[in-house]
């Protein structure tokens, strides 16, 4: 059986700062500054600000705790970045079919 390599997502790609927006977003909406979240997550204010500009990355757990201290849970911000994900795709395929046509 042959392995295929996961694809490395970096803080620049399109994904990632979907994933970082959305992140951001979440806290947005639930209500809470970086301060306040940070204090539910019982971390700093710079983690926050880390992890929302990509600089820190999250595992899955710290992201499901992320998500439960915005009220929220990991199904949603899986829902959100997909639907963001797909905008930004057909935006982008958008641009280029006009610019091919001009």
């Amino acid at each position: 059986m042959s392995r295929v390599p996961l694809r490395a997502y970096g803080p620049r790609s399109l994904e990632y700062q979907i994933f970082c927006i959305s992140l951001q977003e979440m806290r947005k909406q639930a209500g809470f500054t970086p301060t306040a979240l940070a204090k539910r997550l019982g971390t700093t204010k710079s983690f926050v600000a880390s992890v929302e500009n990509g600089a820190t990355r999250l595992d899955f757990l710290q992201m499901r705790e992320w998500c439960g201290s915005c009220k929220s849970t990991v199904a949603e911000l899986a829902a959100v970045f997909e639907t963001r994900l797909a905008r930004s795709r057909d935006m982008k395929a958008s641009r280029l079919t006009s610019a091919v046509e001009n």
